[in-house]
C-alpha cells in the first residue's frame, strides 16, 4: 500500500475510529518536551513520520483501525485540540503579533483567533491544513499487526514491563501478578538508576 495524504482537521473527524491501544501497542511515553516538540513540527510545516493503521473488518459505515505505528503522535494531537485537563493544557510559543511570543493552548489560540486576530487565526488553519501522511494495511491478523510493529520500532527500544506486554500480549494472570509484584518495582529502579547508587554509597 502507498501512503495517503490527510489533513488533520479530516483525520480528527475519525478521531473515534482509531484504537490506540491495541494489545501488541506500548503505553504512551512521550514527555511534554515531546508533544510540543511535535506540534512545533507541525506548525512550521516540517514533515513528521507517516502514521500506520491496520483496517479491521467492519460495516462500511463504522470501520476501525488498530493504531500500529504512530500512537504517540495521535495522542499528542488529539490532546493540544481537546485537552482532557484543564490545569495541566499542552502548549506552544507561537507569534500573537506586534513581535509578542506566547506559550499557548489550542483553545487559547482559537479563542484568540474567535476575537479577531489574524496571526492566531492563520496559526488555527495552518494547523488544521497540515497534510497527515497516512498509511492504511489491511488483511492483517494479529500475528501481522505485532510484525509489523516491532519492524516499525526496532530502533526504538521498549521499557522492561513494555517487553513483557509485546513479547506475549495473550498475557496470563500469573505473569500479570508476576509484573504487578516485581518487573514494576525493577524498572522503577533501573530507571532512576536507584540501584547502582545504593551500591556505590
Amino acid at each position: 500500500p502507498q501512503p495517503t495524504s490527510q489533513t488533520i482537521s479530516t483525520f480528527l473527524k475519525s478521531k473515534d475510529d482509531y484504537i490506540l491501544d491495541p494489545p501488541f501497542q506500548r503505553n504512551f511515553t512521550w514527555k511534554r518536551r515531546n508533544q510540543q516538540k511535535l506540534i512545533q513540527s507541525i506548525l512550521s510545516n516540517w514533515p513528521i513520520n507517516t502514521i500506520h493503521l491496520s483496517q479491521l473488518q467492519s460495516d462500511l459505515e463504522n470501520t476501525k483501525y488498530n493504531v500500529i505505528d504512530g500512537k504517540q503522535r495521535i495522542t499528542t494531537i488529539i490532546d493540544f485540540v481537546y485537552p482532557t485537563s484543564t490545569k495541566n493544557k499542552l502548549k506552544v510559543c507561537v507569534n500573537t503579533g506586534n513581535g509578542k511570543f506566547s506559550e499557548m493552548s489550542y483553545p487559547q489560540i482559537e479563542k484568540e483567533a474567535l476575537a479577531g486576530n489574524p496571526y492566531c487565526d492563520k496559526i488555527i488553519r495552518r494547523f488544521k491544513n497540515y497534510p497527515l501522511s497516512i498509511l492504511v494495511h489491511d488483511n492483517l491478523d494479529s500475528e501481522k499487526e505485532k510484525d509489523l510493529f516491532d519492524r516499525i520500532n526496532e530502533s526504538d527500544p521498549l521499557t522492561v514491563n513494555e517487553k513483557i506486554f509485546c513479547c506475549n500480549y495473550k498475557t496470563s494472570s500469573v505473569l500479570i501478578y508476576v509484573f504487578n509484584k516485581y518487573i514494576k518495582k525493577i524498572d522503577y529502579l533501573i530507571t532512576n538508576n536507584i540501584a547502582d547508587n545504593r551500591r556505590h554509597a
